[in-house]
């Protein structure tokens, strides 16, 4: 509660629509019909009362007081607080926009392998990486597998932004560590973004499209993992039925 304009923590004893009664440990004046702001928890006072009673506790040198409510008090948010939470509100909307999207797009392609209308997922995974290099922002698509050896073996699978030749093999040991590591890292101030079995180069420098970009690393290598399973199915089943169609002419 605000009393003359300091603030002091109280307990609530009684609640209402009409008012407030309320136990005040600090021994302090207060009168009787003076006007008090009220506050919940860490929110700034914003519930303006009106002492109507005031008793005291001499046991414990406390007040308790019967404060009945008039009106909240409105502030006016300043420009910085509005753009604030526009800008917030926007970012928000866009990372739901994409993630959203690409579920979709995802699920589209779940359609199109299992109907053996698709055997061969590199010009797949080169339209998915367009697709967020051009919502999300520039960035370069990695595996990485592990050798007979077991050390990992980075390949650049969708190059949208191709990099001068002496900074390959940096790149792949970048690429290399966050494979072993299975963890995403920076170096130089650029995130290669960890996701099982891909990591993505984001060359850009929005730290909100890196977390969405992340989100959407883990999401995409798992479904990879998935469509090749499908493809070998796929492969699989069309090899049976050719088997079995030649021994039934012969």
């Amino acid at each position: 509660m605000e009393v003359n304009g300091l603030k002091y923590p109280v307990r609530v004893h009684d609640l209402s629509q009409e008012g407030i009664r309320i136990h005040l440990d600090a021994p302090i004046q207060v009168d009787p019909n003076a006007e008090v702001k009220i506050a919940v928890g860490k929110i700034s006072p914003n519930v303006r009362g009106r002492v109507r009673w005031i008793t005291s506790e001499a046991a414990e040198g406390g007040l308790v007081l019967g404060v009945q409510f008039e009106s909240f008090v409105f502030e006016e948010p300043q420009d910085d607080d509005v753009q604030s939470l526009l800008d917030a509100w926007q970012e928000i909307s866009h990372t739901y926009s994409v993630f959203e999207s690409f579920l979709h797009i995802l699920l589209s392609l779940d359609y199109e392998i299992i109907e053996g209308k698709i055997d061969d997922l590199s010009d797949v995974i080169y339209s998915i990486t367009v697709w967020l290099d051009q919502r999300v922002g520039p960035l370069n698509l990695w595996s990485i597998l592990p050798e007979s050896d077991g050390r990992i073996s980075p390949h650049l699978i969708a190059s949208r932004h191709p990099r001068p030749p002496e900074e390959d093999d940096e790149r792949q040991a970048h690429v290399r560590q966050v494979g072993e590591q299975e963890l995403t890292g920076w170096f130089d101030g650029r995130p290669y973004l960890f996701g099982g079995d891909v990591v993505i180069e984001y060359l850009g420098d929005s730290e909100a499209q890196t977390d969405l970009l992340q989100r959407l690393a883990v999401v995409l290598s798992r479904r990879l993992q998935f469509w090749s399973k499908l493809i070998m199915l796929n492969i699989s089943l069309k090899l049976l039925g050719e088997e079995m169609e030649r021994l039934r002419d012969a």
